[in-house]
C-alpha cells in the first residue's frame, strides 16, 4: 500500500508541474472526454511555429491510422479504420489524445490559417503514455493532378493514406486539387466510381512546404477489368540504385509481403498480375514464387529500358481481376530470353529432390543428386537450396556440348548468390585442397568457387593452367558473386563491386583442356582427369550462365535490385 501511494504522488507531481507537458486544466481529447486512465495509450504533443514565432494555439489535431482513408461517401470506396481521434490544441500548442490502440499512425495538427504539421507516431504493445518531440507548424501547400478517366464523366477521388483528405477529379478536365496540405511524403489512391477502372496507388508523394506539387496525369484507362494499380518508380539515383548509364532488357525482381501487398485482392496464384509501362504496353512477367497463405511472392519482369540517374521512370502494376476472367501470363523465357544472353537460368525454388528448373527456353533442367525436401531452405530470393558437403549437388544433364561449352577466350559470365557455412573445408584427402565449388564446367574448363579462403572465377587455359580471379571470401552471411570471361579479360566482382580485373593467382599445369563434362552446381564434375568432386557446403541461390560478358553497371543493377532492401523500387 505504502509503494501504491508513493506512485499516485509521483504521478500526481510530474502531471501538474508547470514544466510537464500537461496542462492542469482539462484539454479536449478524442470524443470529447478529459484526460482519465486510458485504456490503451495516451499520445501526447506539442506544435510551435517557426523562427520562434510561438505555439499553435486552437489548432485542430486529427489521428488516423497510417492505413486510413477518407471516406468518398459511397461504401463500396471506403476503406475503413479504427481509432480515428481528435483534438485541439491548448494555448501552448499541446494536445492530448487518449484510448490509442497499438499501430502507426499519422497526426495532422492544421491551424484553419495555412500552417499545419504531420506527425508520424507509432504507439507499441505497453506503452500507456507516448510523448512526442516538439514539432513546427508551416506553411501548407496543394496537391494536384490530371485523372484521364474522369474526362468519361465517371466519378474519380483521390484518397491520401492517413490524411482525413478526399478530393474528387473534375468531371469535364479530370483535374483535381487538395488544399491545405502539410509538408510530408503520402500514399495516394485514386478510384473510380465505374467497376470498369482499375484503383491506382501513388507511393512516396513529397510535399514540399509553400511548393505546389502535381502528380501530373494518371491514366485509369488501362486494365480496365482489374480492380487495383500501383506503380512502381525505379529510383537510379545515388540514393537508389546508383546507375548513371541506360540498362536495357533487364529483369527486375519485386517481392511481395503483407507490408507492402494484399494478397486478398489478388487471385489466389496471382494469375491476374500484370505489368505495363507508362503508356499501357504489356511488360513479360514471371512468377518465380507465389504463397498467398503466407504474404509472400517473388515476381520477375523484363523493362525494356532503365534509365540512368533518374527517379521518375516507372511501370504499372495490375491485380485484382475475376477469377476466371484472366489468363495465367507468367512466362520465365520472355523474361529470361535468350536473345538478350541468358543461356541458363535456376531460380532453385524448387523442392531439394525435384528437378531445378531451367527459366530460359533451352530448358537446361537440373537432376538433384544426394538431396531431399529439406534441402530447399529460405533463400535471398525466396527459397535456395541447401548442400552439405560431401553427396549433394546439381547435376544439368546434356549441357556438355552445346550453349554453355564455351570455348577459351570466349565472352560470357556466371553468377549466383551464395552463403558458405566454411572455406576451411577439405573435400579430398588433400588437405592442401579447400575448394567448395559454386558451379562448375569440368575442373579443366571453368568454375565459380570458394577456393581456400576466397572467391574465385577460375579458367582453365589448355597446358598452362587454372587461371583465377579471386578476392577474400566470408562466411554466414549472403554474397553475390559474378565471374566474367571477356575474351582474353576476367573479372571477379562481389555485391556488385569489381574485385578482381586480371588474373591474379595461376596455378600451372600441362594438361589438355577438358570441355566433356556437363554443367554442375554444388560440386566440381571430375572430367576426363578424373578430378576428385570438390563439394559445396552452405546455400546457394539464383543462378545464371550468359554468352556475354556483363557490365560493371549491369552487374551492380542485379546486386542492387535482388539485396534484401531493394535499393532500385522505391518502397519495395
Amino acid at each position: 500500500m505504502k509503494n501504491f501511494a508513493c506512485a499516485i504522488f509521483l504521478f500526481a507531481l510530474i502531471f501538474f508541474s508547470e514544466t510537464a507537458l500537461f496542462s492542469c486544466s482539462p484539454l479536449r481529447t478524442a470524443g470529447g472526454s478529459e484526460i482519465g486512465n486510458p485504456t490503451s495509450a495516451t499520445v501526447a504533443g506539442t506544435v510551435v511555429y517557426p523562427g520562434g514565432g510561438g505555439y499553435v494555439a486552437g489548432a485542430d489535431v486529427r489521428l488516423r491510422p497510417k492505413a486510413f482513408c477518407k471516406d468518398t461517401t459511397q461504401t463500396a470506396l471506403y476503406k475503413a479504420c479504427a481509432s480515428n481521434a481528435n483534438a485541439m490544441t491548448d494555448d501552448k500548442g499541446r494536445f492530448v489524445l487518449d484510448s490509442v490502440d497499438t499501430g502507426n499512425y499519422s497526426i495532422e495538427v492544421n491551424d484553419g490559417k495555412s500552417h499545419a504539421a504531420l506527425i508520424a507516431c507509432s504507439v507499441e504493445s505497453g506503452d500507456t503514455v507516448r510523448t512526442l518531440p516538439i514539432d513546427t507548424a508551416r506553411p501548407t501547400s496543394q496537391l494536384s493532378g490530371t485523372i484521364m478517366a474522369a474526362k468519361n464523366g465517371d466519378a474519380v477521388y483521390v484518397q491520401i493514406f492517413g490524411l482525413d483528405r478526399v478530393a474528387r477529379a473534375d468531371p469535364v478536365t479530370g483535374q483535381f486539387v487538395v488544399p491545405d496540405v502539410p509538408q510530408g511524403s503520402y500514399d495516394l489512391r485514386i478510384l473510380s466510381s465505374s467497376p470498369r477502372y482499375a484503383s491506382f496507388i501513388e507511393n512516396n508523394v513529397s510535399v514540399e512546404s509553400g511548393l505546389g506539387t502535381s502528380i501530373g496525369v494518371v491514366d485509369l484507362v488501362s486494365f480496365g477489368g482489374w480492380s487495383h494499380c500501383r506503380k512502381l518508380l525505379l529510383n537510379t539515383t545515388a540514393t537508389g540504385a546508383g546507375i548513371t548509364v541506360n540498362i536495357t532488357q533487364f529483369p527486375i525482381l519485386v517481392r511481395l509481403t503483407y507490408a507492402n501487398f494484399n494478397f486478398g485482392e489478388a487471385l489466389a496464384d496471382g494469375a491476374d498480375l500484370r505489368f505495363t509501362k507508362s503508356d499501357g504496353s504489356f511488360l513479360p512477367y514471371e512468377i518465380e514464387h507465389w504463397d498467398g497463405a503466407n504474404n509472400q511472392a517473388e515476381v520477375w519482369f523484363k523493362a525494356d529500358t532503365i534509365f540512368g540517374n533518374d527517379s521518375t521512370h516507372y511501370v504499372n502494376m495490375y491485380w485484382g481481376a475475376t477469377a476466371g476472367s484472366v489468363t495465367p501470363l507468367s512466362n520465365s523465357a520472355a523474361v529470361f530470353d535468350t536473345a538478350n544472353g541468358f543461356q541458363g537460368v535456376w531460380h532453385l525454388a524448387e523442392a531439394g529432390n525435384t528437378l531445378a528448373t531451367d527459366a530460359t527456353i533451352n530448358g537446361y533442367n537440373g537432376t538433384p543428386f544426394g538431396m531431399t525436401a529439406a534441402s530447399s531452405v529460405s533463400g535471398v530470393i525466396g527459397m535456395a537450396q541447401k548442400f552439405d558437403g560431401s553427396s549433394s549437388y546439381i547435376q544439368m544433364t546434356g549441357t556438355a556440348a552445346g550453349k554453355l561449352n564455351f570455348n577459351e577466350n570466349d565472352f560470357y559470365s556466371i553468377s549466383a548468390w551464395v552463403l558458405a557455412d566454411t572455406l576451411d573445408f577439405a573435400t579430398d584427402s588433400s588437405a592442401s585442397r579447400h575448394d567448395l565449388t559454386i558451379v562448375a564446367k569440368d575442373n579443366c574448363q571453368y568454375s565459380l568457387k570458394c577456393f581456400r579462403t576466397d572467391f574465385a572465377f577460375i579458367q582453365y587455359k589448355n597446358a598452362i593452367g587454372w587461371e583465377s580471379s579471386i578476392s577474400p571470401a566470408i562466411v554466414a552471411i549472403w554474397k553475390y558473386v559474378v565471374g566474367v570471361c571477356a575474351g582474353t579479360r576476367q573479372y571477379l566482382y562481389v555485391d556488385g563491386i569489381c574485385m578482381a580485373d586480371s588474373v591474379n593467382f595461376l596455378e600451372t599445369s600441362s594438361r589438355a583442356r577438358s570441355m566433356a563434362s556437363d554443367v554442375t552446381i554444388g560440386k566440381t564434375p571430375p572430367g576426363t582427369n578424373n578430378w576428385s568432386p570438390y563439394f559445396f557446403k552452405g546455400k546457394i541461390d539464383e543462378v545464371r550462365i550468359c554468352n556475354k560478358a556483363l557490365s560493371a553497371d549491369w552487374i551492380k543493377l542485379c546486386y542492387m535490385n535482388q539485396r534484401f532492401d531493394n535499393k532500385l523500387i522505391v518502397g519495395n
